[in-house]
């Protein structure tokens, strides 16, 4: 049977959580919502306000409402980025200005973004599979922020929390996010001003808009079994890299201050990208390009544009990580790890 590259982690207790919540005849927007928004703001914000909503576009459009940009202005975003959020900032009538990232980096090259800045109203930074980019950089823009901490949440660098940096962070709890309740995204208002707005705003959000409590109630319990699950999966990453290490290939480091969650484990390929597909699917092991749902992938008239982009698409795999793999099975995929081709 093969190894699938993701497996979320609910454990018995969160399938009580959920049980509970059907028992009490109380699943939509409720008790539990207001719950995980304190508990999200006591994990990691605590000079923050927080809305749990039914989806991460309905997330990033109260943002961007609460940061009052209007129709036609001009929004920053990475071609690495979530599809999404390219999508819904044309549903907003705001015009998204791509940006490469720097070479065989997934992060946003700020040199270019500062071709931009003196004419965009806000930036989406992406954080993929638990990496942050310079943070302090891009505060010296002097551009509103929008973090996107639906892979990195749990990260911090420096001893700051990532999402902390920007006017909102965006926390995904989809199917693949590090946190899941099988759908929805917290919206975090860090900035007094912008936590002003969004309060203002909550008078008015409809409850469809809302994360019904059946989803929060198991997003609840994932946060709390959240460094638990990070801790373990760090053991079986060192084992990876180790093996990794005996290839030419190599993964993705971060600065000696960060600490990362370990949502994946990403490998930027340094050989013939069919030749290493073919060889892992024989050995009964699932693996996806990290960025296949990025703005890259979706408009291919980009793609020779922002070429560094591209390549990291092209070349980016994400192999199995996570708690319920079992060392087993990770020992397994390490051996496949150290003789890639």
């Amino acid at each position: 049977m093969k190894i699938p590259l993701y497996s979320p982690t609910i454990c018995r207790s969160e399938m009580e959580a959920v049980l509970n919540r059907m028992v009490v005849e109380q699943v939509g927007p409720g008790e539990m919502n207001r719950a995980l928004s304190k508990a999200i703001v006591e994990a990691s914000f605590p000079s923050s306000y927080a809305i749990p909503f039914r989806s991460p576009s309905i997330a990033l459009s109260f943002a961007l409402s609460a940061l009052e940009i209007k129709e036609g202005s001009f929004v920053i975003l990475s071609a690495l980025a979530p599809y999404w959020m390219y999508a819904e900032l044309l549903k907003c009538d705001i015009n998204p200005i791509v940006v490469d990232v720097g070479s065989d980096s997934i992060f946003i090259d700020i040199q270019r973004v500062q071709e931009h800045a003196e004419k965009v109203s806000a930036i989406i930074v992406d954080e993929p599979l638990g990496f942050a980019p310079d943070m302090q950089a891009i505060l010296e823009l002097n551009i509103p922020i929008i973090e996107d901490i639906s892979q990195s949440m749990g990260a911090s660098a420096s001893d700051v929390n990532v999402g902390s940096y920007g006017d909102f962070a965006i926390l995904g709890l989809e199917e693949h996010d590090i946190l899941t309740a099988g759908g929805g995204a917290v919206l975090i208002a860090n900035k007094k001003n912008v936590q002003a707005s969004l309060k203002k705003m909550n008078a008015s959000i409809l409850s469809h808009d809302l994360l019904p409590d059946i989803n929060a109630s198991l997003a609840l319990i994932q946060l709390k079994q959240a460094k638990k699950n990070s801790d373990f999966k760090r053991e079986l990453l060192q084992m990876y890299q180790k093996a990794l290490l005996q290839t030419k290939h190599k993964t993705i480091k971060q600065a000696e201050d960060y600490v990362n969650p370990v949502y994946s484990f990403p490998v930027v390929l340094a050989s013939n990208v069919q030749d290493v597909e073919k060889f892992v699917s024989s050995k009964d092991v699932e693996i996806e390009r990290a960025f296949k749902d990025s703005v890259i992938a979706y408009l291919p008239q980009l793609q020779e544009v922002h070429i560094n982009s591209f390549s990291m698409f092209l070349r980016t795999f994400l192999f199995p990580l996570y708690p319920y793999l079992g060392k087993k099975k990770a020992v397994d995929i390490a051996k496949i790890l150290s003789v890639l081709p």
